[in-house]
C-alpha cells in the first residue's frame, strides 16, 4: 500500500504466506485493512463480516468502512443499498444518519463508500477520511477498512493503518510495509461463525456498543438493517472513558421526520396527583389554579440548543456534567427522544423564546469550544414538555429534580412570578411533537409518575440544574 507495490505484486514475487488470523487483534491495532482480490468480493464479504463481528463482540465502537464503490456484495450483505456513502458524508453532502447502517443482529456499524467511483477514490485520497480515522483512534474506537489489492491510499492515510488481515489464500510479501495480523482462507459461513464464536466464548465479553439491543434476525442470518440515528451510535463522540465528542456529526440530523406541530393539548398543566416517590416533595397544593394560571401567562419557551445525542444515558449525563462544570448556572437537560424507533438521549441547553435567541446561545457555545460547528439543526423547536409539578420553594424544586433523577427521570425547572414571589414548574424533556415524546412517557410510567404534555413556559432559573 505504499509506492507502486500492491499485495498483488507481493504474490507475484512468491513471498511467504501469512499465518492464520487468530480472530483477535492487539489492543494497539485500531485501524486495520482487510485486503482481498477484487474478483473475490462476494466470498470476501462473508469473511469481512465474520472478522468485524468477532472483534466487535469484545470491543466497543467498531466500524467497518468499505472503500470499494457500490453496489458491492458487502453492501448487499449489510443492507446498505440506500446509504448515501461515506464520500457524501465527508464532503458535506449527507449526514451520518444517511450513511451509517447496522443490522439488528450485528455488533458493528457499517459505513459504505457510496456508489460513485470517483467520489470513492477521492475518499481514500482526501484529508477528511484521515481526520475521521484519527478521531476513531484517539477515542479508542476500531475501524476496519475493506480494501482490494489495487486500491491506493494517500500517504497520510497509509500511516494511520496499523496492519492488515489478508482474505483468501493470500501470501504476504516480506517487504510489505503493513504489519500482518494473519490471513483467513475462504471457507463456509458455518466455519467462520464457529471460529468467531469459539474465540468470543474463550474470552471475557467486553462492553457492548451503545446501539439498539440486538434482535436475532430471521432467515439465513443476513443482517436486517436499521439506521443508526445517534449516538451511535458509535460515532457520536467521546468523553473521558466513553464515546462522546463527534457532536458535529449528529447522526440524527437527517433521520428524524418531524410530523408537524402538535395537536390540541392541555396547557392548563394541573400538577400530577400520583406517582410521588417517598422522599419527593409534593407539588404546591395551595392556590393550584393561581399557580397554573401564572404559568399560562408566562412566555412560551419553544427552542433549545442541541449539544449532543447519545445512545447511552450515562454518556449523556456525563456530557451534562461537563457542560455544567464549564458553565455553571446555565440550563442543561436531557430529553430521551425516539428517532425512527431508536432511543437517543439528547443533551439540550437553554429554553429560548425565539429561534434567534437560541442561535445567539449556540454562538456562545461555539466561541467556548463546546460545539465544533454551528448548524441550524442544533436549534431545536421543542415547545412541549411534561409537567412534573408546581412549587413555591427552590429547595423543594431541587429535591424534586433529585428524586426524579434517582428513578431514572431527567428533569429541570423554569420559573415565573406571582404577586411578587417566584414560583417554579418542573419539566421533563422537550419535544417537537407527541410522537417524539413517547420515550419520556414510558420512562415516567415506569417511575410511577403521572404527567401531562404541555407547552413549555417560564424563564430560566438563575441556579436551577
Amino acid at each position: 500500500m505504499s509506492g507502486d507495490a500492491t499485495p498483488s505484486d507481493d504474490r507475484k514475487q512468491g513471498n511467504r504466506e501469512a499465518a492464520p488470523f487468530a480472530w483477535d487483534l492487539p489492543d494497539s491495532a485500531r485501524i486495520v485493512a482487510l485486503l482481498h482480490e477484487k474478483s473475490e468480493a462476494e466470498r470476501s464479504a462473508t469473511v469481512v463480516d465474520a472478522i468485524a463481528t468477532s472483534i466487535a463482540r469484545r470491543r466497543e465502537h467498531t466500524l467497518l468502512l468499505n472503500t470499494e464503490p457500490g453496489p458491492s456484495p458487502l453492501d448487499e450483505l449489510t443492507g446498505a443499498g440506500e446509504s448515501a456513502g461515506m464520500a457524501a458524508f465527508l464532503d458535506g453532502r449527507a449526514s451520518l444518519a444517511e450513511v451509517a447502517v447496522q443490522g439488528e443482529d450485528s455488533p458493528y456499524v457499517y459505513l459504505p463508500a457510496g456508489r460513485d467511483p470517483a467520489a470513492a477514490a477521492a475518499l481514500r485520497e482526501g484529508d477528511a477520511l484521515e481526520t475521521f480515522l484519527s478521531r476513531v483512534r484517539e477515542r479508542d474506537g476500531t475501524a476496519f477498512l475493506v480494501v482490494t489489492e489495487r486500491m491506493r491510499f494517500s500517504p497520510g492515510l497509509r500511516r494511520l493503518v496499523d496492519g492488515c488481515v489478508f482474505l483468501g489464500e493470500t501470501p504476504v510479501g516480506d517487504g510489505h510495509e503493513l504489519q500482518s495480523y494473519g490471513s483467513v482462507p475462504f471457507g463456509t459461513e458455518a466455519d467462520l461463525e464457529t471460529a468467531a464464536s469459539e474465540t468470543a466464548a474463550a474470552e471475557p465479553a467486553g462492553p457492548q456498543p451503545t446501539t439498539p439491543e440486538s434482535t436475532p434476525g430471521e432467515g439465513s442470518g443476513a443482517h436486517s438493517p436499521t439506521r443508526l440515528v445517534l449516538a451511535a451510535t458509535v460515532v457520536i463522540g467521546l468523553s473521558v472513558g466513553g464515546w462522546r465528542a463527534f457532536e458535529n456529526m449528529r447522526p440524527d440530523i437527517a433521520a428524524e421526520t418531524v410530523a408537524g406541530g402538535p395537536g390540541e393539548l392541555d396547557e392548563a398543566g394541573a400538577a400530577p396527583d400520583a406517582g410521588q416517590a417517598a422522599g419527593d416533595p409534593a407539588p404546591a397544593q395551595t392556590e393550584p389554579d393561581a399557580l397554573s394560571l401564572a404559568f399560562d401567562a408566562a412566555r412560551e419557551r419553544p427552542f433549545s440548543v442541541l449539544l449532543g445525542s447519545f445512545a447511552s444515558r450515562s454518556d449523556a449525563e456525563g456530557r451534562v456534567e461537563d457542560l455544567r462544570a464549564a458553565s455553571a448556572g446555565s440550563l442543561y437537560f436531557i430529553a430521551p427522544t425516539s428517532v425512527r424507533d431508536i432511543l437517543y438521549h439528547r443533551v439540550l441547553a437553554g429554553a429560548a423564546e425565539s429561534e434567534a435567541e437560541a442561535a445567539a446561545l449556540l454562538d456562545v457555545f461555539a466561541l467556548a469550544g463546546e460545539v465544533e460547528e454551528v448548524n441550524a439543526w442544533q436549534l431545536r423547536p421543542v415547545r412541549l414538555a411534561y409537567d412534573l409539578g408546581l412549587f413555591t420553594d427552590r429547595t423543594e424544586v431541587e429535591a424534586r429534580i433529585a428524586g426524579l433523577a434517582s428513578r431514572g427521570v431527567a428533569a429541570y425547572s423554569l420559573e415565573t412570578s406571582l404577586d411578587g414571589r417566584t414560583i417554579f414548574r418542573v419539566y421533563g424533556g422537550a419535544y417537537e411533537n407527541e410522537d417524539a415524546a413517547v420515550p419520556m412517557a414510558e420512562i415516567l410510567e415506569a417511575a410511577g409518575e403521572a404527567a401531562t404534555l404541555i407547552a413549555r413556559r417560564g424563564d430560566e432559573a438563575s441556579s436551577t440544574p
